[in-house]
């Protein structure tokens, strides 16, 4: 869709709805005094519209997100990665009534639940991109905005 559909020239549209009799640069001028607050609801709308148009662009995918935070806070050098979380694999150990053996040999340790979890999903990387603590915020505000529910992340310098 073409982004000039909803580009309005006000000034124009006054001077095209009035007879020609009466385009007069005092009777135009007053008109302008009328339409100035519609003017900048306008304006108001466009941002609004350009903002929710970025943001309906972008969603929980990891090159989307990437992008967004490093159009953000990191423009000119994009260092800002987005990586896996560390998962560790859990051995399965067999009931009785399953019937089948498993041998565990020495390297094999059997943690418990909370000893698995790494407690993060995905990781965000700085690579060196310094952000303040206000930046640090708006981040976290963005990455949940755009993460699935559920998933947990960090941030590392």
């Amino acid at each position: 869709m073409s982004n000039n559909i909803y580009i309005v020239n006000f000034q124009i549209l006054v001077q095209s709805v009035i007879l020609r009799v009466y385009r007069l640069p005092i009777v135009l001028s007053w008109l302008g005094s009328f339409i100035t607050p519609i003017m900048q609801q306008y304006t108001e709308w466009r941002l609004y519209y350009a903002d929710r148009k970025y943001n309906l662009e972008h969603n929980s995918q990891v090159c989307r997100l990437r992008k967004l935070l490093n159009d953000y806070f990191d423009p000119a050098l994009r260092r800002i990665s987005i990586e896996d979380g560390i998962y560790y694999l859990r051995p399965y150990v067999f009931l009785e009534p399953e019937d089948k053996p498993l041998y565990l040999n020495q390297n094999v340790y059997i943690m418990t639940q909370p000893e698995y979890d790494s407690g993060h999903d995905f990781v965000v990387k700085l690579n060196g991109c310094t952000v303040s603590q206000s930046q640090e915020q708006m981040m976290k505000n963005r990455i949940n905005y755009y993460k699935l529910a559920g998933k947990r992340y960090i941030i590392e310098p």
